[in-house]
């Protein structure tokens, strides 16, 4: 959800970077606007949709099991919209965020297979 998260948030900065714009010389720029209002709406559910819902749910269970154990990775759902918003300012981020992502992702694959092997 979070690698998701991510992925749609670039997305969208891309796609209005990617959009044309209108002339200097024109008069209304209502298309422009429009367009990025439309994006920005479509995104909104979007992320809400696929991922913000999901991960405060994710949260809440986490919270509720044992609330020192999955610290780092309720800490990072908590801040998901504060990043998200970051990666709308600088896109260049992505990749160290996701980077941190991982490397909670890896604690959990970690702790499996310890678990896995006492088994």
């Amino acid at each position: 959800m979070l690698n998701l998260s991510v992925d749609t948030t670039v997305t969208f900065k891309k796609n209005i970077e990617d959009m044309p714009l209108q002339p200097l010389s024109s008069n209304s720029s209502s298309t422009s606007d429009g367009m990025v209002k439309f994006l920005a709406k479509q995104y909104s559910v979007n992320i809400t949709t696929c991922c913000l819902s999901h991960l405060q749910d994710i949260a809440i269970f986490l919270g509720q099991v044992d609330e020192l154990e999955h610290y780092a990775l309720r800490k990072m759902i908590a801040n998901v919209e504060v990043r998200l918003s970051e990666l709308l300012r600088h896109p260049e981020n992505a990749r160290k965020y996701r980077e941190e992502i991982n490397a909670v992702g890896e604690q959990y694959r970690s702790h499996d297979a310890e678990v896995a092997l006492r088994r």
